[in-house]
């Protein structure tokens, strides 16, 4: 019995998810650093976590509807879809913005307890 395989358009999904969500994740942390004490009283110090795992959710969830817009605009044209559309690619994108939030998490746990 082999080793189970994630199929390449997932892994996909997963890799941008988490290109996504690394550079949302640091431009927070440094729009906190930089402005300091009054945007991180008003956020809170998890928002590098959140918003990285919010935007890969969203950008997956962006690029269905999207592909869906685009097939419904060629079916209504008489042409062949283009893009498939499935739930599990959102799933996917979500999943690599969490490899990416759950060290910003500990990160903010550790500077939390301190």
């Amino acid at each position: 019995m082999g080793m189970p395989t994630i199929p390449y358009d997932k892994s996909l999904h997963m890799n941008y998810g988490a290109a996504i969500a690394a550079v949302t994740g640091c431009l927070i942390a440094l729009m906190l650093q930089h402005l300091g004490d009054p945007l991180r009283s008003w956020v809170g110090p998890w928002a590098p976590a959140l918003g990285a795992q919010l935007s890969s959710l969203l950008w997956g969830v962006a690029k269905e509807v999207s592909d869906y817009l685009i097939n419904k605009r060629h079916t209504d044209a008489g042409e062949a879809a283009t893009h498939g559309v499935e739930p599990l690619d959102i799933v996917a994108t979500a999943l690599g913005g969490t490899w990416v939030a759950l060290p910003l998490v500990a990160l903010t746990l550790v500077e939390v307890i301190r």
